[in-house]
C-alpha cells in the first residue's frame, strides 16, 4: 500500500481509510488478558473483503507483480530463489495472481488449517479447543526464573511481578481472576509462545509457591495437527509481546 500510495495517492486514498479504520477498530476491541477480540465478527469478513477489493482494484490497479515477485524484492532474492524455498502448494496459491489475491490466499488456506487443527484436537480428545495447553519456550523460561531466583535468594515469583507491568490497565482484572482461584485465560493466540500475561502471572505464582524445581506436567492428551509450511518471508524487524 505504501508503494501504491506514492505512485497513486488519489486511487490508494478510500483503501487506505478502510484498511486503517479497520485496523483501529480490530485494535481497540483486543482483550489484553487473553487478547481475544470483543467485536462482533459477523461485521468483519465484507470490512476486509471491501478493502481488499479497493486496495486491488483502485490503488494497486496497475500492479503485475505477484506474491513470488514481491517476496524477491523484498529479500533482495530473485523470483526463482523465493520459488524455490516454497511448497509446490503455496506455489499454485499465488504465482501469476494479483499481489492482493496472493495474499488473501495464502492467508485463507492458513486459517482453513488452523480451523481444522481445532477440529481435530477436539475430535481426538473430546475437549475444547480452549483446553489445547503446551510447553513453549517461553514456559520454560518463567519456570526456569523461578529456580533462579530462588536460588539466588530472592522472591521466586518476581518474573511475575515483573510481567504485571505490561498490563497495568488490566492488572486489577487479573489479579480478580486469581484470587477465585481458577487459571486465567490462556490466550487465543496459541501459536505465540508468548501465553497470556495473566496466565503466566498465575502459573508462575503457582510454580514458586508450589517450593519445588518440578515443571507442571501438561493434563491435556496430545493430539497431532497439520502445520503448514514456512512462508519465505523475511523476518520482522521488531516482535511485540502481549
Amino acid at each position: 500500500m505504501q508503494a501504491g500510495n506514492a505512485q497513486n495517492p488519489t486511487g490508494c486514498a478510500n483503501a487506505r481509510q478502510l484498511a486503517n479504520q479497520l485496523s483501529a477498530d480490530l485494535g481497540a476491541s483486543v482483550d489484553r488478558l487473553d487478547t481475544s477480540l470483543h467485536i462482533d465478527l459477523a461485521t468483519l469478513p465484507p470490512r476486509v473483503n471491501a478493502a481488499l477489493t479497493a486496495l486491488k482494484t483502485e490503488c494497486l490497479v496497475n500492479v503485475t507483480e505477484d506474491f513470488i515477485d514481491l517476496m524477491a524484492a523484498l529479500q533482495g532474492k530473485t523470483p526463482a530463489e523465493i520459488e524455490a524455498m516454497m511448497s509446490q502448494h503455496d506455489k499454485d496459491l499465488v504465482k501469476g495472481k494479483h499481489i492482493v489475491d496472493g495474499i488473501a490466499a495464502i492467508a485463507a488456506d492458513r486459517r482453513a488449517t488452523m480451523r481444522m487443527a481445532e477440529a481435530t484436537f477436539t475430535m481426538q480428545t473430546g475437549r475444547p479447543w480452549s483446553a489445547l495447553r503446551y510447553f513453549s519456550f517461553e514456559e520454560d523460561a518463567d519456570d526456569v526464573s523461578v529456580m533462579v531466583l530462588r536460588g539466588a535468594k530472592l522472591d521466586p515469583a518476581g518474573n511475575a511481578t515483573f510481567l504485571a507491568t505490561a498490563i497495568p490497565d488490566h492488572l486489577a482484572r487479573c489479579e480478580q481472576i486469581i484470587a477465585t482461584g481458577k487459571a486465567p485465560p490462556y490466550g487465543v493466540e496459541v501459536a505465540d509462545e508468548h501465553h497470556a500475561t495473566c496466565w503466566r502471572l498465575f502459573h508462575i505464582r503457582q510454580l514458586a509457591k508450589a517450593g519445588t524445581a518440578a515443571r507442571f506436567a501438561p493434563s491435556t492428551p496430545s493430539a497431532p495437527v497439520i502445520v503448514p509450511n514456512r512462508l519465505p518471508l523475511p523476518e520482522p524487524r521488531y516482535r511485540v509481546s502481549h
